[in-house]
């Protein structure tokens, strides 16, 4: 299937998963070409993503590398925010403090040397 850019005429192989620009093939996810050209014929472009971007095979390769951390001895929040850990002790809240802020100096203003302090800027 032919399909334009606007510059000019890109042939793509939905069947081959391939586009003349070649950026489906480096990547493996279909290029704006191979989009337009899979959403003109009414598939889902999810489809032609190669597998290793899904979610399945990425679960099967990090399935032996990624472990659950045990949470047993993590604080609890409560409601009110008082922070408790495992044995039950208690500690202040975790916020940070409010303070305000100093506002920032304000930049005096460098008068031009040509302008009077008298001078107006606009003249009748």
């Amino acid at each position: 299937m032919k399909v334009s850019n606007g510059k000019a005429f890109l042939e793509v192989d939905l069947m081959e998963r391939t586009c003349t620009c070649k950026a489906w093939q480096m990547s493996g996810i279909p290029c704006d070409h191979a989009c337009a050209a899979i959403r003109r014929m009414g598939f889902d472009v999810s489809d032609y993503v190669d597998d290793w971007y899904k979610y399945n095979l990425q679960e099967k390769i990090y399935s032996g590398s990624m472990r659950t951390l045990v949470t047993h001895d993590m604080p609890m929040i409560d409601e009110d925010g008082t922070v408790r850990d495992a044995l039950g002790h208690t500690y202040p809240f975790l916020n940070p403090p409010t303070t305000k802020r100093p506002l920032r100096p304000r930049k005096r203003r460098i008068e031009s040397q040509f302008m009077s302090k008298n001078s107006s800027l606009f003249s009748l």
